[in-house]
């Protein structure tokens, strides 16, 4: 378990983790029913000031 944990906090997989925490987080939120599965919008204009 412990070379598994080091595994997955180092360097160039830490980013993929934290990535798979955030889509696993979204999808647990849908299969509760506290969010819709379109409710993300990947057309969002995330422009400061816009």
């Amino acid at each position: 378990m412990r070379t598994f944990s080091e595994a997955a906090t180092g360097f160039p997989s830490l980013l993929f983790t934290a990535a798979l925490v955030v889509v696993l987080g979204f999808w647990l939120l849908v299969a509760g029913w506290a969010v819709r599965a379109d409710s993300f919008d990947p057309d969002a204009d995330l422009a400061p000031g816009a």
